[in-house]
């Protein structure tokens, strides 16, 4: 993305001369100091309070790996900006990150239906794609196997479900065994591990996955 031909599309008027110009950030932003940028872009936003500089400062901080304060800043150029696809196509890339991948998916699909303005067709679908292949890869059954060692010093039924007698000593053990996780309603997954370690036992647990919420 060129940035300062977004932004400069995007000004009404150039900020005076003793302000720090769009070019001086984005020199930032090109030699990598993503975070001076940030701030560089942040300094003209307060001192011209023209949107497009948040935009800038959201895509320097998602470049710095400052997700949420990307987020945040950027939720705020997108309160205030005409022309949102962008914002929503970058919205799409730091959830993707954050690992909420559903609203991820909900921002780039926004981003299609508003219509892009420097972000690239293909860039989106690419993207799409990637987002669409972590929801089915978190939410798909899928079965591990593992090779377990410990000292088991309390063999009684746990909370979920260890399938153990209250007679048992505490010991060592090496076990081999197999797990299975399914999906569940909503954000759960069921996890069912069978080991043995010289006789089988069955554990039961639970575990939520985040697929985040769709945004404003």
């Amino acid at each position: 993305m060129i940035i300062l031909a977004y932004i400069l599309s995007l000004l009404n008027t150039a900020p005076p001369v003793d302000y720090k110009s769009p070019e001086q950030c984005v020199a930032k932003y090109e030699k990598e100091r993503f975070n001076e940028a940030s701030e560089c872009f942040h300094a003209l936003y307060e001192k011209t309070k023209d949107s497009a500089f948040l935009y800038g400062a959201a895509y320097a901080l998602y470049m710095d790996r400052q997700y949420k304060q990307a987020l945040k800043t950027l939720r705020r150029f997108r309160s205030q900006a005409a022309k949102k696809g962008d914002a929503w196509f970058l919205e799409g890339l730091i959830l993707a990150k954050l690992g909420h991948m559903e609203s991820a998916r909900d921002a780039l699909g926004r981003a299609k239906l508003t219509g892009l303005e420097n972000e690239t067709t293909a860039s989106l679908e690419t993207n799409m794609k990637k987002v669409n292949a972590q929801i089915r890869a978190t939410t798909r059954p899928r079965a591990e196997l593992s090779l377990s060692a410990g000292y088991d010093s309390k063999p009684i039924a746990g909370d979920l479900g260890e399938l153990v007698t209250s007679g048992e000593e505490p010991s060592v053990f090496l076990g081999l065994g197999a797990s299975f996780k399914l999906p569940l309603y909503q954000q759960d997954l069921l996890q069912v591990k069978l080991l043995y370690s010289g006789s089988w036992r069955i554990y039961f647990s639970s575990e939520t996955f985040s697929r985040g919420k769709s945004s404003p």
